[in-house]
């Protein structure tokens, strides 16, 4: 999923309807390797899992951010090992 926005200020990540908070405890990598927040830029494809907080609040635990060159390599790999 890409992400559509993000607010640094308020250290929130937007992606498709949802409005996710990151916290000092985020787990944030991108293509394995451990990665700011700081760096994270909207257009980027992220996965990640969060949990919902009794106020409603949807807080990020972690975020995998991968680039297309990643993706394509794991895809070829999968190939490889299945042939």
């Amino acid at each position: 999923m890409k992400i559509e926005s993000i607010d640094k200020e308020k250290r929130t990540i937007t992606m498709g309807s949802k409005t996710y908070t990151v916290t000092q405890d985020t787990k944030i990598t991108k293509d394995g390797a451990p990665f700011e927040f700081e760096k994270v830029e909207a257009g980027m494809t992220a996965t990640g899992s969060y949990r919902k907080l009794d106020d409603g609040t949807l807080q990020l635990v972690s975020l995998k951010i991968t680039t297309i060159n990643s993706q394509d390599e794991q895809s070829q790999k999968q190939q490889e090992a299945n042939q």
